[in-house]
């Protein structure tokens, strides 16, 4: 993944709310999941908005998250980003 990706993400939702590496097992109540080579944590809408045209603009995977009930993440993790809107 790029540094470019980072700094996007990082602009789009905050420094505070971006993490790289981050397990999925402790985003899913099966507590199951290897790492997301990104995590975003939005703010609000326009920040949810904002990071899903960073992940287009650089042509990287991305998936949107709940609470992650009833989410299977293989312990192989995710290449890519996963956006939570749990909060």
């Amino acid at each position: 993944m790029t540094e470019g990706l980072y700094r996007g993400l990082c602009a789009a939702v905050g420094d505070e709310n971006v993490r790289r590496d981050e397990p999925l097992c402790r985003h899913t109540t099966f507590r199951i999941g290897g790492p997301a080579d990104y995590f975003a944590i939005p703010k609000d809408a326009a920040s949810l908005k904002r990071a899903v045209r960073v992940c287009r603009e650089e042509n990287i995977p991305f998936c949107c998250i709940g609470n992650g009930s009833n989410l299977l993440v293989s312990d192989a993790g995710y290449r890519g980003v996963i956006i939570s809107t749990d909060r």
